[in-house]
């Protein structure tokens, strides 16, 4: 070619079958390469896939990879190589990288651009369903466990013993199952709500059942608390404030229902603490009533000595411990 530079030839090289007929050649093979051939550049070799397949190991031979080609008249892409050296003009189509598993092509569906999203859509989709049947175990546990369990741990205590256990488990439920009637109801009937201020505020406040004296206290915030929900039940309750006596009371966790709506409405409690040396040794407070102001009492069972010395001293005859009048109906 070097020789007769007007001589413009472009060769194509495909591996297949053909077919000889009377002094003529046909069949695929023929087809794809005279395709190809259209494809090279003038003084250039390109060569199919297949070919590139028995003559890569070649010493001497060098190709660049051009992509997959749709060829006219050739059912499937074909895989397009220019062979290049000294003699060769360089193929005026941009080369592409060769993603190749030992001989074969790269399947489509394990090249990068669609294998990651398609892993990703799966672990999606994996994650969803996962999340679907637990959503769906947890709420047919509330429907077919906890419900029945709360309605009869309400029938067995009513606002009584039992009351607590109920309450928790109808919040677990709740999750699950928020719009259920039956779970609504249960829950009007076995939660209380309840404000506390102290004075000062910003005491430590702990409760515990009344009938539980020697569980833990819970602590449950610092003063003031407002409208905070709980179970309905009797409680004991300890305040503490750094430089203050530790304060102890005793009242349930629901106040009165409103006569208009018939919802409940937050009870409210208000605990006066009283300075460190202000309080009588062994004496705790006593909140009065409308007609009695706050006393004090003693904080432990009086002993028979205490009562004797009390009765020596004629306690009862002394009119200066008579802070409240007495009077005759």
């Amino acid at each position: 070619m070097h020789d007769d530079p007007d001589l413009n030839l472009r060769i194509g090289i495909h591996l297949g079958d053909i077919v000889f007929k009377e002094g003529d050649i046909f069949g695929d093979g023929v087809n794809v390469a005279s395709r190809i051939e259209q494809l090279a550049d003038t003084g250039g070799i390109f060569i199919s896939g297949e070919v590139y397949i028995t003559i890569k190991n070649k010493p001497g031979i060098k190709t660049l990879f051009l992509g997959e080609k749709c060829l006219k008249n050739v059912d499937v892409p074909v895989r397009i190589y220019a062979l290049t050296g000294k003699d060769l003009p360089a193929p005026s189509m941009k080369p592409v990288k060769d993603h190749r598993i030992g001989s074969k092509t790269t399947p489509f569906y394990l090249k990068p651009k669609i294998l990651i999203p398609l892993i990703l859509i799966i672990l999606a989709t994996t994650v969803f369903l996962i999340s679907r049947i637990h959503n769906m175990n947890r709420v047919r546990w509330a429907k077919d466990v906890a419900l029945p369990t709360i309605e009869e741990l309400y029938k067995v205590g009513g606002i009584g013993e039992h009351n607590i256990e109920a309450y928790h488990l109808a919040q677990k439920a709740g999750k699950w199952i928020p719009e259920n009637l039956l779970l609504k109801q249960y829950l009007d009937r076995i939660t209380g709500i309840i404000s506390i201020r102290t004075e000062p505020s910003g005491a430590k406040i702990f409760r515990k059942p009344f009938d539980k004296t020697e569980s833990e206290w819970e602590y449950i915030g610092e003063s003031p608390v407002d409208s905070m929900y709980m179970p309905k039940y009797l409680f004991n309750w300890k305040f503490e404030k750094p430089g203050y006596e530790t304060l102890y009371r005793q009242f349930w966790s629901m106040g009165p229902r409103d006569l208009s709506t018939f919802k409940p409405q937050a009870a409210i409690q208000e605990c006066v603490l009283m300075k460190k040396e202000a309080q009588p040794q062994n004496m705790v407070p006593v909140s009065g009533t409308n007609n009695i102001p706050d006393f004090f009492i003693d904080k432990y069972e009086v002993a028979n000595k205490e009562f004797k010395q009390f009765m020596d001293n004629r306690g009862y005859q002394d009119k200066g411990f008579w802070k409240i009048p007495f009077i005759k109906n």
